[in-house]
């Protein structure tokens, strides 16, 4: 739901920053994600309450943060605000290397972190590969 979530507003950032951009005369510059990662708690199943997510470029995480930042989720009627701020790791690659050694205690890859390539932006899906690495539980 979160990549959903973050298609649909690069689509609607980037439709909407096209047209103003042809008025200007200008070219636009584009809004696109090539990682995400929600963090599960995989005692209760549910997600920590944040994301990593990294924008192709800094004026895309900067126009994230402009249109996505304050703003009330509009999933199952929450109350809780987004809040979009920078992260200690910068960058695909080093948040990859992060990952990538990683043991999750699940048995499903849904939960890892994604790459994707090309980058998303909400009209280009980009083809997906997980990073890190399942630790299957035993079952007694």
């Amino acid at each position: 739901m979160l990549v959903d979530f973050l298609d649909n507003h690069c689509l609607q950032v980037n439709l909407r920053d096209k047209e103003a951009s042809k008025e200007k005369g200008e070219e636009p510059s584009a809004l696109a994600f090539d990682f995400v990662y929600l963090p599960i708690d995989f005692k209760s199943g549910l997600n920590k309450g944040y994301a990593f997510v990294n924008f192709t470029k800094p004026q895309a995480a900067w126009k994230f943060l402009l249109t996505a930042s304050n703003m009330k989720w509009d999933l199952f009627q929450s109350h809780k605000i987004r809040e979009v701020v920078s992260a200690r790791l910068q960058g695909k690659e080093k948040l990859e290397q992060h990952f990538e050694t990683m043991n999750f205690p699940c048995e499903c890859e849904d939960v890892l972190p994604v790459c994707f390539s090309p980058p998303r932006d909400g009209v280009i899906k980009g083809n997906q590969r997980t990073v890190g690495k399942l630790l299957r539980r035993k079952h007694v």
